[in-house]
């Protein structure tokens, strides 16, 4: 348990940072709970010594409101501008983080009983002139290997903060830095992501002393495999996927729980994998456990590691009884890009499907993910799933999705249900944007429809 309020300025200076200089900040906030609440982190810094952190002249970082759907932990990267107005020596420092908006958090009292108040003390001091050509060093960085869009802090080997430095970091693609050569920022540190593997470098300049080059640092790209988020829940009660039946992918797992994250991307079982067709409807049959759960699954379409919300292709519109199976439909993109791809599919008790992430933390459920492998577009996109809305005797009114299509005409084949595909009747060349009307059936007959 930790407590509401813990003093570490007894363990003397957490950092010494100059006047008008710049200081990086990470923060690291999880929870001890389970279940993510809305929630939100502020930082002060004391400038004036006065025993008070003034609000806002000292509130020096805010994480903005934290999402109940974000899961733990999460990492906040700043780079904080020193006041050349701060006075000198040892300064307190508060950080302040609990399960509330932002704007509830201030530096003095506690918004509620779930959160923490931390202080600390931080040496501020007046820099020195700089003199001579800086030598900066190696350019170090928190990471060596990222995944996309990940932040991370570059800094120099050798502290070269003085009166007159002055601060140009560069990226490029080749350690030469001939290719792509991109300037960041002017700061001591730099707070960079990426999307590809990249150089960094920094040149430092002493005002009238000349400048030197830090030696790069290459920061590569992590396998997309190792990016994907492993989100938390529980299954040991029965809150699990049972099974999951895609097109051609089958997995009956059964009603034992074998972890609420279970990876069967690497698998070689042929059943756990399938062939999508872009601009096409399938339905998704999921089995549920000893508990109803919602469902939600997700496509990544560009391979980054993130399943976005333009990336989810289907949810649940009801909860699932227990103990019992369902489908809910899943409509592939237009164009997404062929190859293969990773495939989430999540459970979860009492959420609703529509309201699932894929990467939050929830008291009770189950995410197993899979690769599937998404053909070609086709010249002439599928039309969607094809509907009766309404029947006479001797009639069927028929409508279908649109969906990518881009035709102008469809034909309708039917036959008496369970009929070969190819031995029906055929209504040609409907103009129709998306519905017809079938004449000249036979009542009382059940029949099977198909839309080209």
């Amino acid at each position: 348990v930790i407590n509401l309020y813990s003093n570490y300025r007894t363990i003397g200076a957490l950092a010494t940072i100059d006047q008008g200089g710049t200081a990086p900040l990470v923060l690291n906030l999880g929870s001890c709970a389970v279940t993510p609440y809305g929630r939100a982190a502020k930082v002060w810094i004391d400038y004036n010594q006065n025993g008070v952190f003034e609000n806002p002249g000292e509130m020096v970082y805010s994480t903005g409101d934290i999402a109940n759907t974000v899961a733990f932990p999460t990492i906040h990267n700043a780079n904080l501008a020193i006041p050349a107005t701060a006075l000198v020596g040892l300064t307190g420092m508060r950080v302040s983080y609990f399960e509330t908006t932002a704007a509830n958090i201030v530096p003095t009292g506690t918004p509620n009983a779930y959160g923490e108040v931390e202080d600390y003390l931080v040496n501020i001091q007046i820099p020195a002139a700089c003199s001579g050509t800086p030598i900066p060093g190696n350019t170090l960085s928190t990471a060596s290997v990222v995944c996309p869009n990940v932040n991370f802090t570059l800094s120099l080997q050798n502290n070269v903060s003085a009166m007159g430095i002055s601060y140009q970091w560069q990226s490029a693609d080749d350690i030469n830095f001939t290719v792509n050569v991109t300037n960041l920022g002017t700061s001591a540190f730099q707070i960079t992501s990426q999307t590809t593997s990249k150089y960094y470098r920094c040149e430092v300049t002493c005002a009238g002393n000349g400048s030197d080059i830090s030696t790069p640092i290459l920061v590569s790209m992590d396998a997309v495999a190792n990016c994907y988020c492993i989100p938390v829940a529980n299954c040991s009660l029965g809150d699990l996927i049972a099974s999951v039946s895609l097109n051609t992918l089958v997995n009956n797992s059964g009603t034992t729980c074998n972890g609420a994250y279970v990876n069967y991307t690497t698998s070689t079982n042929p059943s756990f994998t399938t062939t999508l067709l872009p601009s096409s409807t399938y339905n998704c049959i999921v089995g549920s456990g000893a508990y109803g759960q919602d469902y939600a699954a997700w496509i990544d379409y560009n391979d980054d590691g993130i399943f976005s919300t333009t990336e989810r292709i289907g949810f649940t519109a009801t909860a699932i009884a227990a103990n019992s199976t369902a489908s809910f439909p899943i409509t592939l993109a237009c164009t997404p890009p062929p190859g293969q791809h990773r495939l989430r599919v999540r459970s979860a008790w009492n959420t609703g499907g529509i309201n699932i992430t894929p990467c939050n933390t929830q008291p009770y459920g189950e995410t197993e993910d899979y690769i599937i492998t998404i053909a070609a577009a086709p010249a002439c996109p599928s039309p969607g799933t094809l509907s009766v809305t309404g029947t006479t005797h001797n009639t069927a009114s028929l409508s279908w999705v649109l969906n990518c299509a881009t035709a102008t005409e469809w034909d309708v084949q039917y036959g008496p249900t369970g009929f070969t595909l190819g031995t029906g009747t055929i209504v040609s060349n409907i103009s129709a944007v998306s519905s017809t009307v079938v004449t000249g059936l036979s009542s009382n007959t059940a029949y099977d429809f198909y839309i080209r």
